[in-house]
């Protein structure tokens, strides 16, 4: 059999074109994500000014219950993305609002589900991530107060990857900016003038997600899809099938488990070697989740316009797409490890003041200095996959990486310790990319197929 043909059938997309779109897609979701490190300070200030540690321990504790269960659905935002971008790449509306009502069909019902297992969850969470009487009790209020609010997160994932996928950046910065300032401002309200305390804090998140969720309709309706309306929640409707949106959103999902189990046991591994390792590693990897802040721009803008292209069978709009989108996530990369290693230090200062947990954060400052240039590639590789849905791909990948990665940690740490823990983290980078770049022909040549 020959070959496919590669060419597309279209007239070639003009590069300087791509790579201004892609800077264009890019920049709102840079700076609407710097607002999220910003509402968590808030949220640690306004209970860190209260009259015991309990009280931000259980922010703290609560927050990453959620932060584990909200990641774990985040392929709602994902799968959305993919399936509506290549459906914006036809021009077909109906098609994307069909999407649209089919994923918040989905998030609806997995809502549910978090509803019905909300008691199983409580308690697993609890024997998992054991703490002071105290501590776990305010974290329980503030699990049951931010419970109730898994519709209108997951109805949010649904319209923020429909905006992705329609590239309307700047409605979704308008979107993020504006839940993120009223949950802050609510936090002000409900802790320090209502004296709600740790629920206040729970509740200003809730009740920010409610405006959202009517917010991101709104917009959906003025500028995307003027036809829309909720009575259409409650239809039967085929933008793709739903076996196509369950393999998507089952992968990602596995996927994503993936990899917070390999996060996680990074963490316990550092936890095992003592409290200023712990604290240390909590140090560089918040350094880390910073330049993950900034290159989801450009994973998102590589799943528009990737997706854009498979909707149109164009293979040079989707190699254009890849070529700019690594280059520009290279060179923040490359801003970034010059930034890391000038400032380190002041960084340090910033986070701690303790000797102990400084002198060790000090050592390992060269892991977080390379870190950028090693993690940045497999970051832009997701948002190419997941553009193309492709994501059996993404699946295997992280099968494949992760295993190696228990294995190698396990080693390493045995012989180097958190020296061996942190070198596996970035061999684990390095194998999501080898891995998953292996299967780019196989996603070129269904761009035509």
């Amino acid at each position: 059999m020959s070959n496919p043909d590669l060419s597309g059938g279209h007239p070639p997309s003009n590069s300087d074109k791509i790579q201004k779109r892609v800077w264009f897609l890019a920049w709102p979701v840079i700076l609407s994500n710097c607002s999220i490190p910003l509402l968590g300070m808030v949220d640690a200030a306004v209970v860190g000014h209260m009259d015991s540690a309990i009280y931000l321990g259980g922010v703290a504790l609560g927050a990453l219950i959620f932060d584990f269960v909200y990641w774990a659905v985040g392929f709602l935002r994902m799968g959305t993305t993919g399936f509506v971008a290549q459906a914006f790449g036809r021009r077909d509306l109906e098609e994307i609002k069909a999407i649209l009502i089919q994923a918040m069909q989905l998030a609806l019902g997995i809502a549910l589900v978090l509803w019905v297992l909300a008691w199983p969850i409580e308690k697993f969470a609890f024997f998992v991530l054991q703490a002071e009487a105290a501590v776990e009790e305010q974290a329980r209020f503030y699990y049951w107060a931010r419970i109730l609010g898994a519709p209108v997160v997951l109805f949010n994932y649904v319209v923020m990857g429909t905006l992705m996928g329609m590239q309307k950046p700047k409605l979704t910065l308008v979107l993020q900016v504006l839940t993120n300032g009223l949950n802050i401002v609510l936090d002000l309200i409900f802790v320090w003038i209502f004296h709600w305390g740790v629920e206040g804090v729970a509740y200003a998140t809730v009740v920010a997600q409610v405006c959202s969720a009517g917010l991101g309709w709104w917009l959906l309706q003025k500028h995307c899809l003027p036809q829309l309306s909720l009575g259409q929640l409650k239809q039967k409707v085929s933008g793709v099938s739903w076996s196509e949106m369950v393999r998507v959103n089952g992968h990602l999902f596995v996927r994503t488990t993936l990899l917070m189990g390999a996060l996680a046991y990074f963490t316990a591994s550092g936890a095992y070697m003592g409290t200023a390792i712990l604290a240390a590693n909590a140090i560089l990897m918040n350094l880390q989740y910073l330049l993950s802040f900034a290159l989801d721009g450009f994973a998102h803008a590589a799943e528009s316009l990737v997706g854009e292209g498979f909707g149109k069978k164009d293979l040079h709009h989707v190699d254009q797409t890849i070529k700019w989108v690594m280059i520009f996530s290279g060179v923040v990369a490359a801003a970034f490890t010059v930034l890391y290693a000038v400032a380190y230090p002041l960084f340090l200062q910033m986070m701690t003041s303790l000797p102990e947990v400084m002198e060790v954060a000090t050592s390992h400052g060269f892991w977080i200095i390379v870190s950028p240039l090693i993690c940045v590639w497999c970051y832009g590789l997701d948002g190419v996959f997941i553009g193309a849905t492709q994501t059996r791909a993404m699946l295997w990948s992280m099968v494949f990486s992760a295993f190696l990665y228990f294995g190698l940690a396990t080693w390493a740490t045995e012989h180097w310790q958190n020296h061996g823990l942190w070198a596996a983290l970035m061999v684990f980078y390095i194998l999501r990319l080898v891995s998953l770049g292996a299967f780019v022909p196989k996603l070129r040549q269904r761009v035509v197929a």
